[in-house]
């Protein structure tokens, strides 16, 4: 049984460990409801089948992505990616197993590339929200720039104070 939100089909498959055949009775389903909240652990105590022939599940990782350990051991693979497993030691009744994602440098780099994506991510809307705030000086109204170009002509020609410059101007209004 997959998970019901995975659809990543055999992307993730195991392709590097040994195919291993497995008799059609020794089959083990995980439950993904057994997977905790993050979804990235599986502790519990399981029943597979008895004695240390291999016996296939429904794990589709290969050890580069998921580690399991415990009372059972990744011996291979199935022709299509599913992991192999066998019991440690001889015998049948429960044995105790974790399976969680592994500890490996391509899921450190993915971790620290996927966080460096959601800060820059994060920085870019910020820096999209306020630039629509930033303030522009409104523009100058026609008269006012005649008014400035007046006042440096006359300043520049005879020295006349541009506030009586721009007094006389507005008398005649």
């Amino acid at each position: 049984m997959q998970p019901y939100t995975w659809y990543a089909g055999t992307f993730y498959a195991d392709a590097t460990a040994p195919v291993i055949r497995t008799r059609p009775d020794r089959l083990y389903l995980f439950d993904p409801d057994d997977v905790d909240a993050h979804g990235d652990k599986l502790a519990m105590t399981i029943d597979p089948p008895v004695g240390t022939e291999p016996f296939l599940t429904n794990i589709m990782g290969g050890p580069q992505l998921v580690s399991i350990r415990g009372g059972v051991e990744r011996v291979g693979r199935s022709s299509l990616g599913f992991a192999v497993l066998r019991r440690k030691a001889p015998g049948n009744g429960p044995v105790p197993v974790v399976i969680e994602t592994a500890d490996s440098p391509a899921i450190r780099i993915g971790r620290v590339v996927s966080l460096a994506g959601v800060i820059g991510l994060g920085g870019l809307l910020l820096a999209l929200a306020f630039a629509g705030r930033r303030r522009r000086a409104p523009a100058e109204s026609h008269v006012s720039q005649q008014i400035r170009r007046a006042r440096s002509r006359v300043a520049d020609d005879d020295g006349a104070d541009p506030d009586r410059l721009e007094a006389e101007s507005t008398v005649g209004r």
